[in-house]
């Protein structure tokens, strides 16, 4: 668990785990409490993904190279220090199991209708052990390799659902409604970008010591704007009616393109970004909750943990959802928990200053 990787990496690793699963799952949530003003929304939104990178920015840069459970234990004693990590443990061991269950769902109700969720898990959970076992930097090069590949199939995915856009769809603008506004604001605040505290276990893998903020502030910013563009087409293309309808809305939106009358049915495009930016998102996941048990048993090793962690989140995404409806509930509720971790604890870490006689290496802020 040693592994490094460098800046643009990590830029690129923070990228995908901001679109993740949100890029099918977003719309719909933004638009149905935000109605035509989603997008608004999201915008506003992207400037608290902001300002939650740089919490998690400077937080890093006080962590150094020291290992998330560490540096709390540095700062509020063994046991507390060991609690502070095993509720990141747990959180990022249901966020895993979240977004494997958001994939198959997708897949039984989408594309492979007859196949048992199970087999669907067992075979994506098994490349990510696989994934987990090569390491971070196996892994982050896996994303740079997909990088422009996932670039160039949005970007025709953008112009080529452009024929289909209508304007009327985004009426009426105004006024304002603040309220819903700031529904949509605290939804897509929860799912992705308080999610991004998964990141306080990786900055201390970055070779370079010079300062992260440049990087994941625009990893999370070009992220978010991917998906407000998105939100933005599904509600110019579909209407509001029926984007909040759709469980998949940007799948559906794909749907919508037709060239020439011989170009359809092309919705595989959006598939495959979602795709990649699933795996990606679960594989930093599970890696993180694997690198902070092993941090807070104190182990050397933490290869052993791998197949008995990715055992019991297999059977969680299983048991934890009685059906494809609970990503509504869970749309509703998760943005709340997800504060605890992503801001709340950050905050705690941040208030209380380290000890000059702490051994730890401090990243150049500047």
């Amino acid at each position: 668990m040693h592994a490094q990787i460098n800046r643009y990496q990590f830029f690129i690793l923070v990228f995908f785990f901001t679109i993740g699963s949100s890029i099918l799952l977003t719309p719909s949530t933004l638009v149905s409490t935000a109605q035509q003003q989603g997008w608004i929304a999201g915008i506003i939104t992207l400037g608290v993904g902001v300002l939650l990178s740089l919490l998690y920015t400077t937080l890093g840069a006080r962590q150094g190279t020291t290992s998330l459970v560490t540096y709390a234990r540095n700062l509020y004693g063994n046991w507390l220090g060991a609690l502070f990590g095993v509720y990141y443990l747990v959180f990022f061991m249901i966020l895993t199991a979240l977004v494997l269950r958001d994939m198959g769902d997708f897949m039984t109700t989408q594309i492979l209708t007859e196949t048992p969720i199970m087999q669907i898990h067992i075979v994506l959970m098994s490349l990510i052990v696989y994934a987990t076992k090569l390491g971070l930097t196996s892994l982050s090069r896996f994303g740079e390799l997909l990088f422009p590949v996932f670039l160039i199939l949005f970007i025709l995915l953008f112009f080529l659902v452009t024929p289909e856009i209508e304007y009327r769809n985004m009426l009426p603008l105004f006024p304002l409604a603040y309220k819903d506004i700031t529904k949509g604001v605290i939804s897509f605040t929860g799912f992705p970008f308080l999610e991004l505290s998964v990141f306080l276990v990786l900055q201390p893998f970055v070779q370079t010591q010079a300062s992260l903020k440049k990087p994941f502030i625009l990893g999370s910013l070009f992220g978010g704007l991917i998906l407000v563009s998105v939100t933005l087409q599904s509600i110019l293309v579909m209407s509001t009616e029926l984007t909040s309808t759709f469980l998949y809305p940007s799948y559906e939106l794909a749907k919508h393109i037709k060239l020439a009358y011989f170009l359809e049915r092309i919705e595989a495009i959006m598939a495959v970004l979602w795709f990649i930016s699933l795996f990606l998102k679960i594989a930093i996941t599970f890696w993180a909750s694997v690198t902070l048990l092993g941090d807070i048993l104190k182990l050397q090793l933490y290869s052993y943990l791998i197949i008995p962690l990715a055992v019991i989140i297999l059977i969680y995404s299983i048991t934890m959802s009685p059906n494809v409806m609970f990503i509504w509930f869970s749309a509703k509720v998760w943005p709340f928990y997800a504060f605890v971790t992503g801001f709340i604890l950050p905050v705690l870490l941040l208030l209380r200053k380290p000890s000059s006689s702490s051994d730890k290496t401090v990243r150049d802020t500047e």
